[in-house]
């Protein structure tokens, strides 16, 4: 009896070990993503935000309390390049990953993520009368004085890039993705860059004449560019990535397993700048990418 207990204790201890050693790791990769864009979310600080950004700046120790914000700026998109692998999660049995949902986990580097603010000061003084010696007609003589000042904070960034994404079904041709992230890192460098432009006009007007015309002075515009580098600032945000995901053919193993995708991404974003504070913007992203089945 003894025996054919201790032959059954064995014969259970050797199908054990055989299940252990079929079971899977509790995660593995399945995936390889690198994909590239543009983004937006460039947003507006204020005078007193750039003073203390560049205080040895001679542009912004001007009395500057006459000057209006100027709301036509150009706005500058950044580029972005995201590296990313996507781990699949054993499911409950041991046996076989699930696919959904699926953590992707990389790097993203960010170009050009931007602050900015620009303001504009024009004045207009008489300077003459000019009288005609043959008829009563007058023509009055402005000088135009024209000052544009744009400042601009910049920096390129290096984030951790994390994302829970759900995928319809991956085996189709077309597919669908959708999913929750977080992403936060360092500028890699950053600078404030300060561009003053000043114009003089002499304007000519002729009273009761709709009509009138500017002659430039012979002095050219006045450009004065001043720059200042930055301490390193933090930048995160929550993003909402949706997109849609193409098989490339479906012959051999390798086309099969590689796919294209189209991602559209709005984000909410977190800066820490230390020589300004903190800021919340909104912004978006997207762009275009392979994915590889490498799982």
């Amino acid at each position: 009896m003894k025996r054919v207990v201790f032959i059954c204790f064995l014969i259970f201890t050797s199908v054990w070990l055989r299940a252990q050693d079929a079971s899977l790791p509790r995660i593995a990769v399945g995936d390889f993503y690198i994909y590239s864009g543009s983004h937006t979310g460039s947003f507006d600080m204020d005078i007193t935000d750039f003073s203390k950004l560049a205080p040895e700046s001679e542009v912004l120790g001007m009395d500057l309390s006459y000057y209006k914000k100027n709301y036509l700026l150009q706005r500058g998109d950044g580029n972005y390049l995201s590296v990313k692998l996507g781990l699949n999660f054993v499911n409950k049995e041991g046996n076989e990953y699930r696919l959904n949902p699926q953590l992707q986990i990389g790097f993203t580097y960010m170009t050009n993520n931007t602050a900015q603010y620009g303001i504009h000061l024009k004045e207009t003084q008489r300077v003459d009368t000019l009288a005609s010696v043959s008829t009563s007609n007058v023509v009055y003589v402005d000088s135009i004085y024209s000052s544009n000042i744009q400042t601009d904070y910049w920096s390129d960034n290096l984030l951790l890039d994390i994302a829970l994404m759900y995928r319809t079904d991956v085996e189709s041709r077309w597919s669908f993705f959708g999913g929750f992230g977080i992403a936060g890192g360092v500028s890699l460098k950053s600078r404030t860059d300060i561009f003053h432009t000043e114009t003089e006009a002499l304007n000519f007007i002729i009273p009761g004449n709709e009509n009138e015309f500017s002659m430039q002075n012979s002095a050219e515009p006045v450009h004065t560019i001043e720059s200042f580098s930055n301490s390193l600032n933090v930048l995160a945000f929550v993003q909402l990535p949706l997109g849609v995901n193409f098989k490339v053919a479906k012959s051999t193993k390798f086309w099969k397993d590689l796919n294209m995708f189209y991602e559209i991404t709005p984000l909410l974003k977190y800066w820490n700048i230390p020589e300004a504070g903190s800021y919340i913007t909104v912004g978006i992203k997207h762009g275009i990418g392979f994915k590889l089945n490498i799982g």
